[in-house]
């Protein structure tokens, strides 16, 4: 295990095609606890506080407690609404349910969860617009779409635009991830990576080639093998991550993990394997 505990060298990345700015590495809060309150605190303090949740994974309240007095604007909330809720008046009164458990008056990104084969993504796109124009929600966009998925949805948008897709993006699991993020590269969208890590480095290990890789890069560059794997993400132009987390020796290893810049050729190296 090499060491942490070095300065953070922090990297924000353009949200979509706005002007606005998001830090590479923030926070995913699926299944985490209370316990997980320190280290949400401890990417706000450090100027990372990029923050993923969805009205699903009954965390909104541990993130409302985490960012409880501090700056609103140090924060950047991105939430999530489920597939039963995508039709007009439900997609509102669930993001109206949100914000309240959320304890602000707005979301910074809301996202649908899903999509779904029951309720047109025009409905739900339109209550998207509402939010925004009311001021509940600043950015829209959409998560586990496809390239195809996520056109549709643009299309269905009158006076906003999608500025982001959250995927699954990690060393293992990327080939569907990899033709996502190319076009988000020419169309100007980010990329969301959850499970970065895939959920956890033992699942890394099954991979035996990628594996001996990242223990070889760890030992280049004195890192752990998670920092590699989660500076690989980011090492794609478009991409963040939101390595989930409710440990505080975690969160710190997490955030340092942008302290170095693997090369153009480990990352191609990286990208050609382990692909599923």
């Amino acid at each position: 295990m090499h060491s942490v505990g070095l300065t953070i060298n922090l990297i924000y990345k353009f949200l979509g095609n706005t002007k606005e700015k998001i830090p590479a590495i923030g926070i995913g809060t699926w299944a985490i606890d209370r316990n997980g309150i320190e280290a949400i605190r401890y990417f706000i303090e450090h100027d990372s506080g990029l923050i993923d949740t969805a009205e699903m994974y009954g965390t909104e309240g541990i993130v409302a407690e985490s960012i409880k007095g501090y700056d609103r604007s140090k924060v950047f909330i991105i939430d999530k609404v489920w597939t039963n809720h995508l039709s007009h008046d439900t997609c509102i009164k669930a993001c109206e349910a949100s914000l309240r458990r959320l304890g602000t008056s707005y979301i910074d990104l809301y996202l649908v969860h899903w999509p779904s084969y029951e309720v047109p993504i025009s409905e739900t796109m339109r209550a998207f617009e509402e939010l925004v124009d009311a001021g509940k929600v600043r950015h829209i966009g959409v998560s586990n779409f496809s390239i195809e998925q996520f056109e549709e949805a643009q299309a269905s948008l009158k006076r906003t635009e999608l500025v982001a897709n959250e995927i699954k993006f990690n060393i293992i699991e990327k080939r569907q991830a990899m033709e996502f993020i190319e076009y988000a590269k020419k169309s100007k969208i980010t990329v969301i990576a959850y499970s970065p890590l895939v959920r956890g480095i033992e699942n890394i290990s099954t991979s035996k080639g990628v594996y001996a890789k990242l223990l070889e890069l760890s030992n280049k560059y004195n890192k752990t093998v998670a920092q590699i794997a989660l500076n690989w993400v980011i090492s794609h132009e478009q991409v963040v991550a939101i390595p989930k987390t409710s440990k505080l020796e975690h969160a710190k290893e997490n955030l340092e993990a942008a302290n170095f810049n693997l090369s153009e050729k480990e990352i191609k190296e990286l990208d050609s394997m382990g692909s599923v």
